[in-house]
């Protein structure tokens, strides 16, 4: 059925090029482990002040994905005024995807990857499969905000629900500062970007 003005009469269909953008970083709960908050002075474990530890950095890596994700909302969220162009800003949320069977012990070391190979179907029943893994990305893309279980832009979804996630994420701080850093990494000059 067509309307007059030639669209489909179908709320999904009316309302699709309305609907804001939406981007989703995928973390984990290790992010937790990151005690001290994101390692500004030897993020890459470099300089001599940290030490290279694997789950020390990986939930480094977790935090920052955290971290961008406000900053994010902070840059183009609902309440941007860089957004003029837009009846709304982006959408943004992390996501941790839950403990998920996969390869991911392929390139670790033989201390970890042989424990797993060996207590394997043991803590198969604790984790989930990769689709399963994948059910709050895909809600997290798909589902109508808010609701029920999600009510906050920039949202920490665990099992498609929101949860709060460590204060270290929250710093809005180190969210900013975090997103400047990784300018200078990319070598990305944001004013030259919108001269053009």
């Amino acid at each position: 059925q067509k309307r007059n003005d030639g669209n489909d009469n179908n709320d999904r269909g009316n309302n699709y090029h309305e609907a804001p953008g939406r981007i989703i970083n995928v973390t984990s709960s290790t992010h937790v482990l990151a005690t001290r908050g994101f390692d500004f002075e030897d993020p890459m474990c470099n300089n001599g002040k940290r030490k290279y530890t694997l789950f020390g950095q990986y939930s480094q890596t977790k935090l920052a994905n955290l971290l961008f994700t406000q900053e994010l909302i902070t840059r183009y969220g609902n309440n941007n005024n860089n957004n003029n162009n837009q009846k709304q800003g982006l959408l943004c949320f992390s996501v941790h995807p839950g403990i998920v069977r996969t390869d991911v012990v392929r390139n670790m070391p033989w201390y970890l990857k042989y424990p797993d190979m060996i207590f394997g179907s043991v803590v198969a029943l604790l984790q989930k499969s990769p689709s399963q893994g994948a059910y709050t990305t895909v809600y997290g893309c798909a589902a109508n905000i808010p609701n029920a279980n999600v009510q906050n832009n920039g949202a920490y979804l665990v099992n498609c629900h929101e949860t709060k996630a460590s204060q270290h994420a929250a710093n809005q701080e180190d969210c900013k500062k975090l997103w400047e850093l990784s300018e200078q990494w990319a070598d990305y000059d944001d004013k030259s970007q919108k001269k053009t």
